[in-house]
């Protein structure tokens, strides 16, 4: 609420006084007198209501009635206090001018007024695109010139962004007789504050000198930017201002820029309060100076700094006991402070504390420590409760002597957790004798009276932000006062109008639905701001509800070492339900054991415990939870998340076994569990004996300190730190678990998934894979009320087929069972709504050519692999119209299960594995399928077990095709599976297949015909030739009819495909791929069509670029025409080859026309070769790159037979 300034004479009425209308009766019946107000005068209105601030004066007052709408709009020119927000552009100029947004509303209340005292100005950016036709003023202080009220204006609060500093300056000369100025600037101090410091600080050290009516003022900056002593330089003309009463600097963050001041003041005697930043660290001459000056002074009455002053601590203890004036003293400290610096140890704070007694201060705040930073590494707790006991002692005779106190705020560092009780009592004592009203801001007095309707929540404390050792008193104090002030209305946060809780309404809905669910409010910004304080009243102020049946506070965390909660619990003996989390706080003992002893004790109808525990390592947590499970007799579900069983050498081998095998629960959850593997197994062995638990879930898994050895056939070297050897740890406990468990047969719920943070590439050995397998259908076989199944376990691929075997069955024999990312067997019933039948996702679709996809494939979880399998047998088995359908949706509306050719090329553009598999386990049921065409996708060995498994009984399927698959040294041999397959193309794809033994055996056994490998590449290219001499010999085939390979030929290379020709008995096609250095290809071209012409084999045909040389059909060819078939050098170098041989005969012309590629630097030497092999009369070479200085010279190699030869270029 902004209050105006005192009018200087009270009597005189701005409005004259109206027409007295006669007392009357109010009506019950009217609605126009319920709303009409008491009869006052209209001034005497206006002075009541100038008390709220401007947004109810002006928005909020008028909706009452239209009386107070009048009432404003004609009095609206008379308040004493306005908050006007104004926007701001830059000049269009360039000229770093400022203008401001036409606000009609601002401009009349500010200009017109006629008695303004207290102006509240919040000045932002407004960007010129936020509006095209933006309506400003010309400049910014021409906007401020009409307005009179200026000159006799008091009080200014501004508000303003960077760089906006000079038109500020400006506006100081509109107002000489300005009392009290608060400025908040979002920029460094004191550098951009030399503005403000010049005017109104140092212009006592100009000539002649300036003087000023200011009297208190305000600095609020973002960041300290010293230059050249500047702050010791506000000090020294501090000393010659007579004018200042009241000095505050503050920053209005949260950061700490440490600054040391080497002078303070030392005979000023104007100044009656001063406010400096946690930021002003004092030397020991500052502290010094402070001192002596605080000896000496007789005015100063508030006094607020850093706790740095103690590095002069009796200095500044007889300093505060000699000062006579001091009401208020607070000591600041900042949590960021280095630990090994703490001013204020135990012995400076008992000093103080003695000189405080016998002084007038009324407002006392300090912090202070128990102990040192060493003593805290150390755990030395003696030493802390030693001087513990020393400073409450020392507080006690300060608080029993002092005779002004009301106000105190003092937070002790590193308190020992049992003694937290003990320093609230000591307040709460003083609190009830009357000697102190106010502790860390809140009225206890007021509360403790019950005469506290609104109960406010401070934003922060003002001697130390984020203090978690003074809310943890708080939370002690505010449970025995708050509990029973039951004339709270309202639970609101400091500053914060939309954090707010309406006590009658929130007790309310807690009867009606018997459950409080804490939660951060929502459309609020900075919710990190918002006090625990304010959750933990809530807390308090429900246990008046007594019949509360659950209690949900995960949103809220609660501290480890909140000692209050423990107690709180205690009321709520209706709880069923309790689910909460906690936030481990360094240095303080852990509370948690305590909140299960009084589960255990008081809370005697809890059935449900969900609990988080932040990582926190502590055997007396566990020992806790143990009794708790073990004696309770109502708890049945129990959750346990984020905790750290570490269990040592004292505790038996049996502890953690008995624990599980002796609890009466019926679910038991643990998740995010950091334990040794050794006492892991002890959890299994004492699941096997246990024969209550029917819903189990084991999640994220951490093993640590693993000494348990892997199993004798894995002979590998593992640091015990090695992901690899947590894996193998992950499988082996994985197997424990199902095995323990083999024997159940009431189990509802199971999910066992160790490792959720790190996927590793280890699969579990066939040994491991078959004791899993077995464990899984002994298990799903035997709990036939089983809900759902979620034990997943790195397996090998050929063993995954196996388990979704398994878990098919395990589905439609239990009607209930679910199996995670999988339908469930009612989904497929034939009364089934087409239109709702679940669908496999496909949440990953990526572009298979980004960096990432590589690193996306080998983080897919292996274990995941089997449902997608589950998923679509299920489908499969259902009724064909489902089917039908479902095959629709997933592959185009196009294709139909009659369909004879299927190219996935788009439908599987993706990387996710999971979803490709869903859709490859479909192919089976195309029965008259043809044709496959796979394109554009990565593809694992699993894949192509999937395909293969859904081809192999596909009697029609003669073709398959695969484009741009990435091949990982995987088997392709799959792809020979159909039994009438003939065609079989890879074409732009990656292979390197370490061992091609099973596809060779398979394409020999096969029927294939055709065997096209078109623009494949060799992931080692250092032993290409290696890798080249294994696929043709893998690919020899009795069948094979035609055979196309196109790669980056060598010499080599096509010389020792030409040799293995011969093994091809019945291959009549050959396809090769030249692109380049032809001539270097001569040799192996002369084998190649000796081959062809001698007849050693069937061979007859010949590619090596575009055209293909059918030899068969060139005998008897009179006039031989090759036009526009885009030959290249190497099909000019086999022509020539046939000629040679004697193929042709009697042939009269050729024509080798528009084949401009066939042109090379041979290109005459071959044409001679032909043209003295032919004897042919008449050459057609146009468009062909042939010119008439190549005819002569090729006429001139032929000599006497060149100059009867026609050449025809043109």
């Amino acid at each position: 609420m902004n209050l105006p300034v005192k009018r200087s004479v009270s009597s005189k009425r701005v409005i004259q006084n109206p027409n007295k209308k006669p007392k009357t009766k109010l009506q019950g019946n009217s609605s126009e007198s319920t709303f009409k107000p008491m009869c006052l005068r209209n001034d005497l209105w206006i002075e009541i209501l100038d008390y709220l601030d401007t947004k109810s004066y002006f928005c909020i007052i008028p909706l009452l009635n239209s009386f107070f709408n009048l009432l404003i709009k004609g009095c609206k020119n008379y308040r004493t206090s306005l908050k006007v927000i104004l926007k701001f552009i830059s000049s269009t100029l360039g000229n770093n001018q400022y203008h401001i947004e036409k606000n009609p509303k601002g401009m009349e209340y500010i200009l017109q007024s006629r008695q303004l005292n207290k102006l509240e100005l919040v000045i932002r950016n407004f960007e010129l695109y936020d509006d095209p036709n933006p309506e400003y003023k010309s400049e910014f202080t021409h906007f401020f010139i009409p307005m009179i009220s200026l000159r006799t204006l008091r009080t200014l609060k501004i508000n303003f962004p960077k760089n906006f500093t000079r038109e500020i300056n400006s506006l100081f000369t509109l107002m000489p007789n300005l009392e009290v100025l608060k400025v908040n600037l979002n920029n460094s101090f004191p550098k951009e504050f030399s503005f403000v410091l010049d005017k109104y600080i140092r212009n006592f050290n100009q000539t002649p000198l300036t003087t000023t009516t200011l009297k208190k003022l305000s600095l609020r900056y973002h960041n300290i930017n010293q230059i050249n002593n500047s702050i010791e330089d506000i000090f020294d003309s501090l000393e010659k201002n007579t004018c200042l009463e009241k000095l505050s600097i503050e920053n209005h963050t949260n950061k700490y820029n440490e600054t040391k001041i080497s002078k303070f003041l030392k005979t000023n005697s104007y100044l009656k309060c001063i406010k400096l930043p946690v930021d002003f660290v004092f030397t020991k001459n500052s502290a010094d100076d402070l001192c002596n000056y605080l000896a000496n002074n007789e005015i100063l009455e508030e006094l607020q700094l850093s706790d740095s002053i103690m590095i002069s601590a009796q200095k500044f203890t007889n300093a505060v006991s000699n000062n006579h004036s001091l009401r208020i003293l607070n000591l600041k400290h900042h949590l960021k402070i280095s630990e090994r610096r703490i001013y204020n140890t135990t012995n400076n704070a008992c000093k103080l504390f003695k000189a405080l007694s016998n002084t007038l201060i009324e407002d006392f705040s300090m912090i202070f420590s128990v102990t040192n930073f060493c003593d805290i590494c150390k755990t030395n707790k003696k030493n802390c409760k030693v001087n513990f006991e020393k400073s409450l002692k020392s507080l006690e005779s300060f608080l029993s002597a002092s005779k002004t106190l009301r106000k105190i705020s003092i937070s002790i560092l590193y308190i020992p957790l049992k003694s937290i009780s003990l320093f609230a009592e000591i307040i709460i004592k003083y609190v009830k004798l009357g000697k102190i009203e106010y502790f860390c801001g809140y009225n206890l007095k007021m509360l403790l009276e019950n005469k506290i309707d609104v109960f406010v929540i401070k934003k922060k404390n003002k001697i130390c932000r984020d203090n978690i050792w003074i809310s943890i008193v708080l939370y002690e104090i505010l449970g025995k006062f708050l509990i029973k002030a039951d004339k709270v209305l309202r639970v609101v946060c400091e500053n914060n109008s939309k954090i707010v809780t309406n006590v009658k309404d929130f007790i309310e809905n807690l009867s009606l639905s018997k459950n409080l669910i804490l939660h951060h409010k929502q459309n609020i910004e900075n919710l990190y701001l918002i006090p625990s304080l304010y959750y933990f009243s809530i807390l308090i102020l429900s246990t008046k509800f007594e019949a509360l049946s659950e209690l949900d506070i995960r949103n809220i965390p609660l501290e480890s070492c909140n000692m209050a909660f423990p107690e709180l619990l205690k009321q709520f003996k209706s709880l069923q339900k309790l689910k909460f989390r906690i936030k481990n706080i360094e240095f303080f003992e852990s509370n948690i054991p305590s909140i299960f002893k009084t589960i255990k004790s008081n809370l005697s109808k809890i059935s449900y415990i969900n609990c988080s525990l932040d990582n926190i390592a502590s055997i007396k947590i566990f020992e806790a939870i143990s009794q708790l499970i073990i004696s309770h007799n109502t708890l049945k579900y129990f959750k346990l998340k984020r905790y750290k069983l570490l269990l040592n050498k004292k505790v038996p081998k049996n502890k953690l076994e008995n624990f599980i095998a002796m609890s009466k629960l019926v679910s038991l959850n643990l998740t995010d569990i950091t334990i040794n593997y050794k006492y892991f197994i002890h959890l299994a062995n004492g699941l096997k004996i246990n024969d209550t638990i029917t819903r189990l879930k084991l999640k994220e898994i951490n093993f640590e300190n693993c000494i348990e050895n892997i199993s004798p056939f894995r002979n590998l070297l593992l640091e015990k730190t090695n992901p690899i050897y947590n894996s193998l740890l992950e499988i082996k406990a994985a197997l424990a678990i199902i095995n323990s468990l083999t024997s159940k047969t009431y189990f509802e719920k199971l999910c066992v998934i160790i490792s959720g943070k790190l996927i590793n590439e280890i699969l579990a050995t066939e040994d491991e894979a078959e004791i899993y397998l077995k464990a899984v259908d002994s298990f799903l076989l035997t709990n036939t009320r089983l809900q759902k199944f979620d034990v997943p376990l790195e397996v090998p691929n050929n063993y995954i087929f196996k388990l979704s075997e398994t878990l098919v069955n395990a589905i439609k024999n239990n009607k209930d069972l679910r199996i995670p990312n999988c339908f469930e067997e009612k989904d497929f019933a034939p009364n089934k709504q087409i239109e709702n039948i679940p669908e496999f996702k496909n949440d990953e679709l990526r572009s298979i050519d980004t960096n990432q996809s590589s690193k996306i494939v080998k983080n897919e979880p292996k274990t995941n692999q089997c449902r997608p399998l589950v998923l679509s047998e299920l489908v499969k088995s259902s009724n064909p119209e489902i089917l039908n359908n479902h095959i629709k949706k997933l592959f185009g509306h196009e294709i139909d299960l009659n369909c004879k050719s299927l190219n996935l090329k788009k439908s599987i553009n993706t990387i996710n594995m999971n979803y490709k598999i869903y859709k490859y386990n479909f192919i089976e049921v195309f029965t008259s399928l043809q044709e496959l065409i796979i394109c554009g996708s990565f593809i694992k060995p699993v894949e192509i077990q999937v395909i293969e498994n859904n081809i192999k009984n596909l009697k029609n399927l003669h073709t398959i095709k695969f484009k741009n698959i990435y091949h990982i040294n995987e088997n392709i041999s799959g792809l020979l599976a159909p039994q009438n397959l003939t065609y079989l193309k890879i074409f732009e794809t990656k292979l390197s297949i370490s061992d091609l033994t099973r596809f060779s055996e398979k394409i020999k056994c096969s029927c294939l015909k055709k065997l096209s490998l078109k623009n494949i590449y060799f992931f080692d290219g250092s032993n290409i030739k290696i890798y080249f001499a294994q696929l043709i010999e893998a690919i020899i085939c009795p069948s094979l009819e035609v055979l196309k390979i196109h790669i980056k030929y060598t010499p080599y290379l096509m010389d020792f495909l030409v040799d293995k020709l011969d093994y091809f008995e019945n291959l009549e096609f050959i396809g090769i791929y030249i692109l380049e250095r032809f001539i270097s290809f001569k040799g192996s071209i002369e084998k190649l069509i000796l081959k062809v012409v001698n007849k050693d084999t069937l061979l007859s045909r010949v590619k090596i670029h575009k055209y293909i040389w059918d030899i068969k059909k060139l005998y008897g060819v009179e006039n031989l025409k090759i036009d526009g078939c885009m030959l290249c050098p190497g099909d000019l170098m086999i022509f020539a080859e046939i000629c040679e041989r004697k193929v042709l005969e009697n042939v009269k012309s050729i024509d080798l026309s528009n084949n401009i590629g066939v042109f090379d630097g041979y290109f005459v030497e071959n044409i001679v070769r032909v043209v003295k092999a032919l004897e042919c009369q008449m050459v057609v070479l146009k468009n062909s790159g042939c010119k008439k200085n190549h005819v002569e010279e090729i006429q001139r190699l032929l000599g006497k037979k060149g100059s009867e030869l026609k050449f025809i270029i043109a």
